[in-house]
């Protein structure tokens, strides 16, 4: 995968070096946050902290997938709110997504996801899952809260379910040795 705008490279190690992954995670990244920017010039004189806490969302996964140059400009967003720098940001963000709609491989891949009902292959939850358990030994909120809120966004099993809901409540109080525990009883039970 070749972008301009974009450090696949840095996006895979993000992720493992797990390209399907990725991939995924960088159609998952255009179809969230297409409406979540365009909120933002009405939060902007609306709800400073909604403001905030999106702009800080997308910074984070800027970072994750390997967009630096949208991921310094939401930094500046972040400390500095100005109409010029909004302006600057949004401008990033469209170009950016412009660039990886207009990517054949991920249109390809977008075409072979049931988007209706959030259905991915038991193989993708278990990465995600792997992906989460590895995050809670970094103890760093926003990255933990990302790929939950992924997996979220996908139909599990009741059981993957319940431990999601103990995990996020572990994550929530900042237990994140007891969410790595509970997690790994997850892991246990396929092995």
């Amino acid at each position: 995968m070749s972008f301009e705008r974009l450090n696949s490279a840095l996006g895979l190690k993000s992720m493992g070096d797990n390209e399907k992954l990725y991939k995924k995670f960088l159609i998952d990244f255009i179809k969230v946050n297409k409406n979540e920017v365009k909120q933002l010039d009405v939060l902007l004189n609306s709800d400073r902290v909604a403001f905030k806490r999106k702009v800080h969302t997308i910074k984070g996964q800027a970072g994750t997938i390997g967009a630096i140059k949208l991921q310094e400009l939401a930094n500046k967003l972040e400390t500095s709110i100005t109409r010029e720098n909004l302006s600057a940001f949004s401008q990033e963000f469209w170009l950016l997504i412009e660039e990886m709609e207009n990517n054949a491989y991920l249109s390809e891949m977008d075409k072979q996801i049931d988007t209706d009902k959030n259905r991915v292959s038991i193989d993708i939850i278990n990465q995600l899952f792997e992906e989460l358990e590895m995050l809670l030994n970094t103890s760093k909120p926003v990255l933990i809260n990302e790929r939950m809120q992924q997996l979220l966004s996908y139909e599990l099993s009741e059981k993957d379910q319940k431990l999601l809901t103990e995990i996020e409540a572990l994550v929530k109080r900042y237990q994140f040795k007891n969410a790595y525990q509970v997690i790994q009883i997850r892991r246990s039970s396929f092995f």
